[in-house]
């Protein structure tokens, strides 16, 4: 049986409900093909509630733990956690996506199966079901394109909140990736993509939360200095 970690990348502990625990945990159990390891990371002095820590005690076989990294970005905390923990499959997931959790089955069968190294979650494909504002989907739609024009890339989603790697790929990639904050995830995908690894897109059912501003323009100006960094001046180690 092999073991896959699910990082969950929180602000603090007291955004994870009873809820979200029973719901995860009950999930675990259901889908029992893999050994499941959860990990809430987070950088918050919050102690995690005497409720949620009793519950985690007692998880009838399930894996789930909290994980402070004193470290505000995200890119980080991925790093981190990722790197600190020994299993086969390494995934994350939003918090928000943790009731379309079912989606991460199709994102670590194939890498389980050694069919890719690499699976995301990904929006822009034909088969995705979408509910988007216009003017957010125009804004992702553009910083997609403009990395395909820096890129060549044929990726039609970078920043969905669900991807999943090999223990291969998590050991000789993350190393190397630069950016500790948003822009993770795109570093991460360049280098699948430039070190030749199996990557395979997975469509979704995805609907956009009211607030969600990931492309503004301070954002935009931050994601163009880094799509401009790994055109000239990021180099390729053997």
């Amino acid at each position: 049986m092999k073991s896959v970690l699910i990082a969950i990348v929180v602000k603090n502990t007291q955004l994870v409900t009873e809820d979200n625990i029973k719901f995860l945990r009950d999930w675990c159990q259901k889908n029992n093909l893999y050994r499941w390891q959860i990990v809430f990371v987070h950088s918050s002095n919050d102690d995690v509630d005497p409720k949620i820590q009793s519950m985690i005690k007692t998880n009838n076989g399930v894996s789930i733990e909290f994980a402070r990294v004193f470290f505000h970005g995200k890119g980080f905390k991925l790093k981190n956690t990722w790197l600190n923990y020994n299993v086969d499959i390494y995934s994350y997931i939003n918090l928000e996506l943790i009731e379309d959790i079912d989606l991460l089955l199709d994102i670590v069968r194939p890498i389980s199966l050694e069919i890719f190294d690499v699976a995301v979650g990904s929006r822009g494909l034909k088969k995705s079901i979408v509910t988007q504002k216009i003017y957010k989907r125009m804004t992702i739609q553009f910083v997609i394109r403009l990395y395909k024009f820096f890129t060549n890339s044929k990726i039609y989603d970078l920043t969905f909140g669900m991807k999943a790697a090999s223990s291969t790929v998590v050991l000789d990639l993350i190393p190397r990736i630069e950016d500790n904050e948003a822009f993770f995830d795109t570093e991460f995908i360049w280098l699948v993509e430039n070190y030749n690894y199996r990557i395979l897109e997975v469509p979704v059912r995805w609907e956009d939360l009211d607030g969600f501003h990931l492309y503004s323009l301070k954002n935009s100006i931050i994601y163009l200095k880094n799509l401009l960094r790994l055109k000239f001046t990021s180099t390729l180690d053997n």
